[in-house]
């Protein structure tokens, strides 16, 4: 598991939001999972993924 594990760094390169904004996404809770150890954040690049996958807007699919 910690291979497929990124700071909050990584992910706001990533993104391209910055990291303040990836800490206001884990104080309301809208962001994709994290996991907390100590006072470091890590994401799962697996989850993060299914994250993304889950907010993909298909044109085709939406109705008229």
């Amino acid at each position: 598991m910690i291979e497929h594990l990124m700071s909050d760094e990584e992910l706001s390169k990533t993104l391209g939001y910055s990291r303040k904004t990836l800490e206001t996404w884990r104080s309301r809770r809208i962001g994709p999972p994290w996991i907390k150890t100590g006072r470091r954040i890590f994401y799962d690049r697996r989850k993060v993924e299914a994250w993304l996958e889950a907010r993909v807007c298909d044109p085709a699919k939406a109705s008229a």
